[in-house]
């Protein structure tokens, strides 16, 4: 793209449309997924019932190693993963 190494580079924290596109950090990965994500969701809440329970953790920073992500939470909130045998 013309111009696209400049424009990534320039984005340290910011978001900006150019060359009608937005550009920011994380504004196109992981997207594929999360929609598999999304669908295995669907899909456990039309089957079904599961055997355990099924629980949807999301979190951020997981790039810069997840301080203030999933590093975060096991620290300050373990008690949000008592029971949970199985995280992906």
């Amino acid at each position: 793209m013309k111009g696209g190494a400049a424009i990534h580079s320039s984005l340290k924290s910011a978001a900006r449309i150019a060359v009608n596109q937005l550009w920011a950090r994380g504004a196109l990965d992981m997207k594929a997924l999360a929609l598999c994500q999304l669908l295995a969701f669907a899909a456990v809440a039309h089957g079904e019932q599961p055997e355990r329970d099924v629980v949807f953790l999301a979190t951020a920073d997981e790039e810069t190693g997840s301080t203030y992500g999933m590093q975060w939470l096991l620290t300050h909130r373990p008690d949000i993963f008592a029971g949970i045998r199985y995280g992906i």
